[in-house]
């Protein structure tokens, strides 16, 4: 059974662990700081009994400091002379600790609280693990036919059945010499077989099928194809190459190059043998 949570419980649990670290790290600051006030409290209160206070010299802030047990406020802690609250009450010597926020911190036991900002990234962590696998569960699942290129209607029969098994019938194909573009399916068939193409010669043909006379320049296909490709000119050498072994045979076309600047798909006539096809090649610079 997959264990599954919520978006909401995700934040949720995340919030409360990651407030709790928070909270505990701030008492801990606390803490610390009422214990180091009550050390130097305690310090002043111990000089004040020893020494005599008329007036304050260096054997009298030794005497103090000395007198303080955590040994981090011996370089930080310091006296002041506090005013009256009073007009007519006298000064009164107060010691003070000298701590930053830093200090706290430094001097504070935090493993509570770094336990709790532990366990709310560990959650954050699994969260996105879970979600992650749920995605990849959901991506690879089956598509429906009609919006892969993967599954095609292995014949031209089929593509063209009228009402059978409840599919409604296809609509009509564009013929160029042997070949049949199914464009509900943007599918290729030469007679009665799928012809396998890949996405971008696929996209290539379905190009030349649209446009008039199908002939397409240089530029218009390497803009349509490789939108951000500065130069695709050896690109568009590969493609054409790899398309003309594919498609010019079986299909009884070519595609021809017409002055070094356009492509276009011509119908062979009937008859025509293998010598004459590369003699016109020739002439007309075909790749």
């Amino acid at each position: 059974m997959r264990f599954k949570v919520s978006q909401f419980t995700a934040v949720a649990v995340f919030s409360f662990l990651t407030t709790i670290s928070i909270v505990a790290g701030i008492d801990s600051m606390l803490r610390t700081e009422r214990r180091a006030q009550y050390d130097v409290d305690r310090a002043l209160a111990m000089t004040i009994g020893t020494c005599q206070l008329d007036r304050i010299d260096t054997d009298t802030i030794r005497t103090y400091r000395n007198n303080i047990t955590i040994e981090f406020l011996r370089d930080t802690a310091f006296l002041a002379l506090a005013a009256g609250e009073k007009d007519g009450d006298e000064t009164r010597l107060t010691a003070h600790t000298g701590l930053t926020l830093f200090h706290l911190w430094q001097l504070s036991d935090q493993r509570a609280a770094g336990a709790f900002a532990a366990l709310a990234a560990l959650w954050l962590l699994l969260s996105f693990a879970f979600s992650g696998y749920r995605l990849q569960d959901t991506d690879t699942s089956p598509a429906p036919a009609a919006a892969t290129s993967e599954i095609q209607p292995s014949s031209l029969s089929d593509a063209f059945s009228s009402e059978r098994n409840g599919h409604p019938a296809a609509p009509q194909g564009i013929f160029l010499g042997n070949l049949t573009y199914v464009e509900a399916r943007r599918s290729f068939y030469v007679g009665n077989t799928l012809i396998h193409l890949t996405p971008m010669q696929r996209n290539l043909m379905e190009m030349f099928m649209s446009a008039p006379d199908h002939t397409l320049s240089h530029q218009e296909i390497c803009d349509r194809i490789w939108p951000r490709k500065p130069d695709a000119s050896a690109t568009l050498y590969t493609l054409m190459r790899r398309l003309k072994n594919v498609i010019e045979e079986p299909a009884a076309i070519r595609i021809n190059c017409i002055r070094g600047e356009a492509y276009q798909l011509v119908v062979l006539p009937l008859g025509i043998n293998d010598t004459e096809i590369g003699e016109e090649i020739s002439q007309q610079n075909i790749i």
